[in-house]
């Protein structure tokens, strides 16, 4: 294999820089050669699992930054009686009991999930994007279970029925958030001129 030379001045770079077409031709006339084949199988699966990322890493992926974004969000709304500020803050519960305890609870699942899957929205790669998509019932479903559990452990409470409310908002929420968070990075709006 040749290693190519460096020009040692900079008139030697500019006389390199004017034969360009020739040494482009002289390139193309140069014997193929083939990688490695290990290499070209390192570099195949590295592209085929950056392209294609497993479900399970993404739900991971996912699964921390709602662990991050959940918990911004507790700062703002108190879910199923957990608040980042004690029991007797309100934040945003105050105007959404305006729509009733199930219309409050209903608000409240989809605040909470429905900012993560904004937030993945803008975040994750095209790729994962796609993955959560794909999966979007199965991961929102998940991080909705896994979430009520982590709340209850943490001293939230409610009647089943608000309970349920809040999870069905929450699987909405971040499906339907993850939805607009794609329109807005992904198929930009055609604006009349």
């Amino acid at each position: 294999m040749k290693t190519p030379k460096t020009p040692k001045s900079r008139a030697e770079s500019q006389v390199r820089a004017e034969n360009w077409a020739e040494e482009y031709q002289a390139f193309l006339r140069e014997e193929p050669v083939a990688p490695p084949r290990a290499l070209e199988a390192q570099v195949h699966d590295r592209i085929h699992e950056l392209l294609s990322p497993r479900p399970s890493t993404v739900f991971a992926k996912l699964s921390g930054l709602h662990l991050i974004v959940g918990g911004f969000s507790l700062l703002a709304c108190p879910q199923l009686g957990v608040s980042a500020w004690g029991s007797s803050f309100v934040g945003l519960m105050g105007p959404l009991m305006a729509f009733g305890p199930y219309g409050c609870m209903l608000a409240c699942g989809i605040f909470f999930l429905g900012a993560s899957a904004l937030a993945a929205s803008m975040v994750l790669r095209p790729e994962e994007l796609r993955v959560v998509r794909r999966h979007r019932l199965w991961n929102f479903t998940a991080l909705g279970a896994l979430s009520f559990m982590a709340l209850m452990a943490a001293g939230g409470e409610g009647p089943l029925l608000h309970t349920l409310i809040w999870f069905a908002g929450s699987i909405a929420g971040g499906a339907g958030l993850l939805e607009l968070g794609w329109k807005l990075r992904f198929e930009p709006t055609n604006r009349a001129s």
